[in-house]
């Protein structure tokens, strides 16, 4: 049994000398031969990242389209008869319009309002003014509205004096964009 037992001992000290295969190198995620990688985001532009941060009492219309170039929306600049404006949309392509009210009257008029609005072409006899109004009851900033002629949209006021930052108003459209989603859900369904 001595011997036996010296054997097994001898063959597994033998065993565990002998070293342990190790696994090829795998090559960068960077340099693989037709990755499906997508790049990473370039690093944030620190001038971005300042006017983001930056306290404003009012908008000019070109700090608005920089905020919302900045976070990355598709838009397009507008002239209406009241002044210019913004059309863009959520990602799942509920368009709607955002200006700016409340200007002064300097050179580059600075405004104290903004207006974020959807816009509904169609009528749906599910919609009432009823349902809009229990939907207006829970949510946050926004409020739906029905038209004489049975359209309706859902619109988004808020005020921009007092020292708002452009993260703020990213802020603000992101919460538009969640509710936009909501009422064309809401108004899709009745």
């Amino acid at each position: 049994m001595r011997c036996l037992f010296a054997a097994l001992l001898l063959a597994g000290t033998a065993i565990a000398q002998e070293p342990t295969p190790q696994p090829a190198p795998r090559p960068d995620p960077d340099t693989a031969i037709g990755s499906d990688q997508p790049a990473p985001p370039p690093p944030p532009d620190p001038a971005v990242l300042a006017m983001l941060a930056k306290s404003y009492d009012g908008l000019t219309f070109d700090e608005l389209e920089a905020f919302i170039k900045a976070d990355g929306y598709g838009y397009e600049r507008l002239q209406g008869e009241n002044g210019p404006y913004i059309q863009t949309g959520t990602a799942n392509g509920v368009s709607y319009e955002i200006w700016l009210s409340e200007c002064n009257e300097d050179p580059v008029p600075r405004c104290i309002g903004l207006t974020a609005q959807t816009f509904y072409f169609r009528e749906s006899p599910k919609v009432t003014l009823k349902a809009l109004n229990d939907w207006n009851a829970n949510t946050w900033g926004m409020r739906a509205m029905l038209f004489p002629d049975g359209q309706s949209a859902m619109a988004m006021n808020v005020g921009l004096n007092g020292g708002v930052t452009g993260n703020w108003v990213i802020k603000r459209m992101r919460n538009f964009n969640y509710w936009a989603e909501a009422y064309s859900a809401f108004w899709d369904s009745g």
